[in-house]
């Protein structure tokens, strides 16, 4: 007859109390890097207080960040077209197999919206050549049209997870910043894009 709990669930039984003071503190944990999020989210701000709709989605399956203007059409507010910093997840960063950071510029064009995501994508490759010259970051542009641009971090998820553990997580801070800082510096080409044929 088949057991209603596997080995793993019934040490689990066996050890619950200190199960769930562990996953007590995973949770408080979670919070912790939640408010060094958040405080990428204003030292952003702070610096380009343009960026008004900055989105956060901490899930465990994938925390991403999105920075934004109010101003550029979205499908939805909540993944707004903007500059984007993906795989930043606990799970991720602290895994020894996961994917790298990455940052990238997306966009979510409601109907009615007369842009041509081809034209789009074609301005912001050719931007990338000027607004770039010099960072030593390895571009893609991917298949599909919404993603116009997106590169991986240099920073390897172990390097990213040191950062987080050290000086009260000012480096780690820092580094995600540095990386919106570079998306940035296509806003202006963002606006021409995307306010250009607003109604």
């Amino acid at each position: 007859m088949k057991k209603t709990f596997n080995e793993l669930h019934q040490w689990l039984l066996q050890n619950w109390t200190a199960a769930r003071q562990l996953e007590d503190s995973m949770n408080e944990v979670q919070d912790r890097y939640k408010t060094v999020c958040e405080r990428v989210v204003e030292a952003v701000q702070e610096q380009k207080p343009e960026l008004n709709n900055c989105q956060r989605h901490f899930k465990r399956e994938g925390f991403h960040i999105a920075f934004a203007r109010r101003e550029w059409p979205s499908q939805n507010e909540r993944w707004p077209s903007g500059l984007w910093i993906s795989n930043i997840s606990l799970d991720n960063l602290m895994s020894e197999e996961g994917d790298p950071l990455y940052a990238s510029i997306w966009l979510s064009i409601p109907k009615g919206i007369q842009v041509d995501l081809e034209k789009a994508r074609t301005r912001i490759q050719n931007a990338a050549a000027e607004l770039l010259k010099g960072e030593k970051l390895k571009c893609f542009f991917k298949d599909e049209p919404e993603t116009c641009l997106w590169y991986t971090s240099p920073e390897s998820r172990q390097a990213l997870a040191q950062m987080l553990l050290d000086d009260e997580s000012e480096k780690f801070v820092e580094c995600i910043v540095s990386h919106v800082m570079i998306l940035a510096r296509f806003i202006p080409v963002l606006d021409e894009i995307l306010l250009k044929n607003r109604p």
